[in-house]
C-alpha cells in the first residue's frame, strides 16, 4: 500500500517537473536603430531606438544605456519604460549635444536592458565641425565627383583626338608643300 502511494506521489512530482519545464517563458528584446549617426553643429541631433518584446514574457523596467561619450553629451527619453508586453514595441529618443563632444568619430555601446534580459550593440557617432547645410553641400560635391571625372576624361580624349588630327593635317600639308616645291624645280 505504501508503495502505491509512493508511486503516485513520484508520478505527480514527475508531471509537475515536466509541466514547469514546458511553461518556462523566454525573454527576448530586439531593437531598431541607426548603426551610425552624423551630428552637426547647427541642428537638433536626435535619433530613435525602437525596442520590441519578441519573447514570451512581459519585460519590466526597460532602459537604454549609452556609453562611449560623457553623460552631459546626451539625454534619453523616456528614462525608464515600466513594462513592455509580448509583441509590443516602444521608442526611445536619444538627443546628442554636440557642443559637449569633440569632432570626429566616437564608438558607442548601446545597451537595451530590462529586469529579464539585455541586448548590447555598437554604433558610431560622427561629430561634424560644420553645419548640416555645409555637410549636404559637401555630400553633393562628393556624389558629383564621378560625373566630373567622366566629363574630364571625355574632354581629354577629345583634345588628344583633335591634336592627333591637327598633327596629321599639318604633316599632310608639309609633305604636299614639300612635293610641290620639288615639282617646280
Amino acid at each position: 500500500m505504501k508503495l502505491k502511494y509512493l508511486s503516485i506521489f513520484l508520478l505527480i512530482l514527475l508531471l509537475e517537473i515536466v509541466y514547469s519545464q514546458n511553461t518556462t517563458s523566454e525573454a527576448i528584446i530586439t531593437f531598431s536603430m541607426p548603426r551610425s549617426f552624423d551630428v552637426y553643429q547647427d541642428v537638433g541631433n536626435e535619433f530613435t531606438i525602437t525596442v520590441k518584446n519578441d519573447g514570451s514574457t512581459i519585460l519590466h523596467n526597460i532602459v537604454v544605456i549609452l556609453s562611449g561619450i560623457t553623460e552631459n553629451s546626451y539625454s534619453i527619453s523616456p528614462h525608464l519604460l515600466d513594462n513592455l508586453n509580448i509583441n509590443q514595441s516602444s521608442t526611445f529618443s536619444v538627443s546628442i549635444y554636440n557642443q559637449n563632444i569633440t569632432t570626429g568619430f566616437h564608438d558607442l555601446t548601446v545597451t537595451m536592458k530590462s529586469d529579464e534580459t539585455s541586448e548590447t550593440v555598437k554604433m558610431t557617432l560622427n561629430v561634424k565641425g560644420y553645419s548640416k547645410q555645409t555637410g549636404e553641400t559637401l555630400k553633393k560635391t562628393e556624389e558629383s565627383k564621378p560625373a566630373l571625372e567622366v566629363t574630364k576624361n571625355t574632354l581629354i580624349g577629345i583634345m588628344v583626338l583633335s591634336g592627333s588630327i591637327m598633327i596629321i593635317i599639318c604633316i599632310k600639308f608639309f609633305f604636299k608643300a614639300l612635293y610641290s616645291e620639288k615639282g617646280k624645280e
